[in-house]
């Protein structure tokens, strides 16, 4: 498909597709869940109509946007693929439906099957998700309904296939939408599709701890991630009161359940906003992504948040027809991969995207003694260049993508700084803190032919230094008493003027009399007399 259309930002540069795929199988085609395998594939599952019923179709490519291969899972029946993910060793697991009976599936890295485990026939069911983790267990999360009853299922298999545990939590109309394991090995479910958003806890054996709920029918959660934290976040969409319209939504809690901000965020990008996904980076930024409804039309909408719900930046990506993605996964260079379903005005087909994005590096240039450093040229490097000025406060920022190589170096002669760069290969997130502290060599070269100096004129004590050292001025009084402080700090070379009042360090104002000001530095002393008069 070749890509055409405009992409609308809110805040900040624009994300932009590096390569997207549709996949059209002939008929109905529909992608449901995405994951990235260890050996840098990119996996996704969805269901496809080839006859007169669905099969499950299993699709990879490579980063680049190659298709590797596919295949399909038909045992002649509605077999429907909605969640997948990768074991540590490449094996690929997925979660489907096949009729009214759910089964999980482990294939080999080629596609060929280890084995496969199925559940009974409810009268309804709905797959959540499925999730591997690094201690070789499987768990997988649905909900269903059978005879007047509703239930939370989940399973847990060794990846030899072997079931650890099953267990079914009964439950009114709240329907799982997503699950995760966290470090200890607790179970956690994001529901529900029907509001109110929830969050479970289950134990490392499957028995429920607890279970908390946010909000009302408006709503809804779709999507849990857990970050090194310890933290949750869930997303989803809610019913604007005021608009009446859906927005994206994101909450957050601790593992004992409670909620960290005490009301949602809420993310209005001027329609119908329907939130599918979430993942996070290495620093626990957040990526939403689902679609905008506008009218007949429906386009891609990604959002991005720092940890603390704050949006860094939205991307509308309209392209004709109608996009409805379902999934993301960001990699460890900070590229974007979503998949969902595009319709071409026909049928739908499944969509696949790559996306690179903007990121920012943010530091501060001071000198030895932590003294800001203003309008220090800051120069980027590597696959673009870039170059800024420090602000007053010794502040820059530069806005750059992800993925490439890049160097940051202030750059002023007669200057040298510690570190001399910094340097990101690839730059896969935002860099903060990336400072640099100052020294200054050029003593011989100095333009101004600086000297210690202190001299008083009026109210102004007018002193100057040559080379980078720590000042002390203030005045004394006949006794050699310090009755004010006028400088204590290390100094950069040039000439200053200090106004002073004739008041002491409470800002009374000093008797008649004689006093002094005296400057000291390591290598110079001086002082003058001076006297105040009524």
């Amino acid at each position: 498909m070749t890509y055409m259309g405009l992409a609308l930002l809110i805040l900040g540069a624009s994300p932009y597709p590096v390569w997207q795929q549709v996949y059209d199988g002939g008929k109905v085609d529909m992608c449901h869940g995405l994951c990235l395998d260890s050996s840098g594939r990119v996996v996704v599952i969805g269901e496809t109509n080839q006859a007169s019923n669905n099969d499950c179709w299993i699709i990879t490519m490579s980063k680049s946007g190659d298709s590797l291969w596919s295949w399909f899972y038909d045992e002649g029946s509605d077999e429907k693929g909605f969640a997948i993910t990768t074991t540590r060793e490449g094996s690929i697991a997925v979660f489907t439906t096949i009729d009214l009976r759910v089964k999980t599936i482990l294939y080999d890295s080629s596609g060929s099957i280890l084995w496969q485990h199925g559940g009974a026939a409810p009268t309804q069911i709905e797959i959540a998700g499925i999730i591997a983790t690094g201690n070789d267990r499987i768990y997988t999360a649905s909900w269903y309904r059978y005879s007047n009853y509703e239930y939370l299922n989940v399973v847990c298999y060794s990846c030899g296939g072997d079931l650890i545990f099953y267990t079914n939590t009964l439950t009114v109309w709240s329907r799982v939408t997503d699950i995760t394991v966290g470090p200890l090995g607790y179970i956690y479910l994001g529901s529900s599709k029907a509001g109110p958003c929830a969050l479970w806890r289950f134990s490392s054996e499957g028995e429920i701890e607890w279970f908390r709920e946010y909000g009302n029918g408006t709503t809804r959660g779709f999507a849990l991630e857990i970050n090194d934290a310890d933290h949750f976040f869930l997303s989803g969409d809610f019913v604007d009161g005021t608009h009446f319209d859906f927005d994206f939504l994101l909450l957050k809690w601790d593992t004992a359940g409670r909620l960290i901000w005490p009301e949602h965020k809420a993310y209005d990008l001027g329609a119908d906003e329907h939130c599918r996904d979430i993942k996070l980076d290495s620093i626990s930024d957040c990526y939403l992504a689902g679609w905008q409804e506008r009218g007949e039309e429906e386009d891609v909408a990604l959002v991005k948040t720092d940890s603390a719900g704050n949006m860094l930046w939205a991307w509308i990506d309209t392209v004709e027809g109608k996009q409805e993605i379902e999934a993301i996964e960001v990699d460890e260079e900070g590229y974007i991969y979503l998949a969902g379903s595009h319709h071409n005005g026909e049928n739908w087909d499944i969509l696949v995207m790559k996306v690179r994005q903007p990121l920012t590096i943010t530091g501060r240039v001071t000198d030895s003694a932590g003294t800001p450093m203003e309008a220090v040229p800051v120069l980027l490097s590597g696959d673009t260049t870039v170059e800024v000025l420090t602000d007053t406060g010794g502040y820059y920022g530069i806005e750059v993508y992800n993925g490439g190589s890049y160097t940051v170096s202030p750059n002023l002669h007669s200057w040298v700084f510690e570190p001399p760069s910094h340097t990101y290969t690839p730059l896969a997130h935002r860099e903060f803190e990336q400072d640099f502290e100052g020294r200054w060599t050029g003593i011989e070269e100095s333009p101004l032919d600086l000297v210690f100096d202190l001299q008083v004129a009026g109210n102004r004590i007018l002193y100057s230094v040559p080379y980078l050292t720590h000042v002390k001025i203030g005045v004394y009084d006949v006794a050699g008493r310090l009755v004010k402080c006028i400088v204590n700090e290390k100094v950069k070379p040039g000439k200053y003027s200090e106004e002073w009042k004739g008041k002491d360090e409470v800002g009374r104002t000093l008797a008649s009399g004689i006093y002094f000001v005296k400057m000291m530095t390591e290598d110079f002393e001086k002082t003058t007399k001076i006297v105040i008069l009524e």
